[in-house]
Parts: structure tokens; C-alpha cells; sequence
């Protein structure tokens, strides 16, 4: 998380092929920092639907991973084009992730849908996070994060998009909405 609970990232689809090259490529070059499989659970709550809008712009989540389980909320910010530029995060350690859902299924809040993905995460050059995900029913993406704090953030975004470049990513079709935009509209729950 680079400031203060704001998050500036971007994510681009890659291939099985890329995503195998660029963990080799990375462990040479930065410092690998684990391997995890993460299942996300998404929920909305009853007085407001947070899947309504199209694109969503707000996610509450579950994360249980074997490195810990953890309670996370985002309010996305876009651009003119609808493109997400960044979002506020918040998110705490959940010791008994049983119990947190039962606490939510009580509140009537409903699970929408749910991520499966296996994630490597890289640090380079001390700036930023990177990510490999495979994502099941979606495919294969990187993730890149800035690490350091920013009042400029169109300004990271074009670091973040050329540290893509030198990587050898193609960054003319980056994800714009996320992995639960994405698998909503495959399995038909967003138009």
C-alpha cells in the first residue's frame, strides 16, 4: 500500500508463457517475497448494492490465504473514461474468518462472488510490488504496485506503465475494473 490507505496499481493481462518468463526474469533481478494461493470472497451489504453500478467502485472482502486471512474494504477513484486510477484501502487481520462470516450472514450481507488465484510476488528496485497472478476462469496477470507514497498519481501511473514496458508487457489493454469485474461479466452477472 503506497500512502496513507491509498493503493495506486496497475493490472494487464498477460499469457501462461510471459507469466513463466517474467518469474524467471524477476527472481534474477528482484527479491521474491512468496508464493500464495489467495480465495477471495466478495460481499455486499443490504442497504446499499455495491455490484449496481457499472463498473463497481466499492468491494468488501474476505481474503483467506495460508499466510493469514484478512478483512478488506476499497473505494475505487475513475477517471473521465471510466478507467480506475487508484482507491482507498483498508484492511485488518481476521484471527477466525468463520466467525466473520457468520457475523455478515447475520448482518444480511450477501456474497456475490468469489476469486480464486495463485499469486508470486516480487519487489523491485525497493518501489514497487509485483505480482503474477493466475487467475482461475480469468487467465494470467501482472499487477504492479507502487511501494512509495505519491501526491502525483497520474504521475506514478506512467512509472507504473513503463516499468510494464521494460518488462516487455503490452500495455495497450490494461484491466480496468479488476478480477470481480471481470469474472461478474463472464458468468453473466454483469451486462
Amino acid at each position: 500500500m503506497a500512502n496513507n490507505n491509498i493503493e495506486i496499481e496497475i493490472k494487464l493481462p498477460i499469457s501462461k508463457k510471459q507469466s513463466e518468463e517474467l518469474i524467471r526474469k524477476l527472481g534474477q533481478s528482484s527479491k521474491k517475497i512468496g508464493t500464495s494461493r489467495q480465495i477471495d470472497d466478495y460481499y455486499t451489504p443490504p442497504h446499499k448494492n455495491f455490484f449496481k453500478p457499472d463498473p463497481p467502485v466499492e468491494y468488501l472482502r474476505i481474503r483467506k490465504s495460508q499466510k493469514g486471512d484478512s478483512f478488506n474494504y476499497k473505494y475505487w477513484y475513475t477517471n473521465k473514461k471510466g478507467v480506475s486510477t487508484h482507491c482507498d484501502e483498508y484492511e485488518t487481520v481476521i484471527k477466525n474468518v468463520q466467525e466473520l462470516e457468520k457475523i455478515l450472514k447475520v448482518l444480511k450481507f450477501k456474497k456475490i462472488i468469489t476469486i480464486d488465484k495463485k499469486r508470486v510476488n516480487f519487489i523491485y528496485q525497493e518501489k514497487y510490488k509485483i505480482s503474477l497472478d493466475t487467475v482461475q476462469k480469468l487467465g494470467n496477470f501482472i499487477e504492479i504496485e507502487a511501494l512509495l507514497g505519491s501526491d502525483n498519481i497520474q504521475k506514478t501511473r506512467s512509472e507504473l506503465f513503463n516499468l510494464a514496458k521494460e518488462l516487455g508487457v503490452e500495455t495497450s489493454e490494461p484491466d480496468k475494473n479488476g478480477y470481480v469485474y471481470l469474472l461478474m461479466k463472464k458468468e453473466g452477472l454483469i451486462r
